[in-house]
């Protein structure tokens, strides 16, 4: 093949396999991808997810299960889970195991990111405050639609837990999960609970 058919094909293969990769969807207040807060649980199930025991929170057992459960181990939303209530979504969590590296935020967040890089994405809209088990070494970062029906949290924590962490500081914090949905399931603090 001469080096001119090369030069000319060259940027043809390339828009080709451009075209064959698929960005993740993101993670929006509303849902992330094909899987929409208020799904029933048939059209979330139809999407590959389904109760599993690897969930974040395994309530087969608890009597509160029929109201409040997860469903999770899609394909195609590796290291996702579905909070169900009610037989509707009303929350998904991104980064409970492996493989979620790769997704993100509308606006680009994603786990590993630093809490000041969050910040300077989402400014005043976002509110801090200290994450419930970890106290100085983590946060919570909340954003709140206009209307106060749904929530994003960014879970962070220092990358390296020892018990030096006191008074840690944020550029030494990481996003380490994420979840998006309804506000008051956004706001459970374990799953269900």
């Amino acid at each position: 093949m001469s080096r001119a058919l090369t030069l000319c094909l060259a940027p043809l293969l390339l828009l080709f396999l451009g075209a064959n990769v698929q960005e993740r969807p993101r993670l929006t207040l509303a849902g992330l991808g094909d899987v929409r807060i208020g799904m029933s649980s048939d059209q979330v199930k139809a999407l590959g997810f389904r109760l599993t025991s690897t969930g974040p929170w395994d309530k087969v057992g608890d009597p509160t299960f029929i109201s409040c459960h997860y469903l999770d181990s899609a394909a195609r939303f590796p290291g996702v889970a579905v909070m169900m209530s009610n037989n509707q979504v009303v929350r998904i969590d991104i980064g409970f195991r492996s493989g979620v590296e790769n997704w993100q935020s509308l606006s680009g967040v994603k786990i590993g990111m630093a809490l000041a890089d969050v910040k300077s994405i989402y400014g005043d809209w976002l509110q801090i405050r200290r994450h419930p088990y970890l106290d100085e070494a983590g946060s919570y970062l909340t954003l709140t639609s206009s209307d106060g029906r749904y929530a994003m949290i960014f879970a962070t924590s220092v990358k390296n837990m020892t018990d030096e962490n006191e008074g840690a500081t944020e550029q030494s914090q990481y996003v380490t999960d994420f979840r998006a949905g309804m506000a008051e399931p956004v706001n459970y603090i374990e799953g269900c609970a």
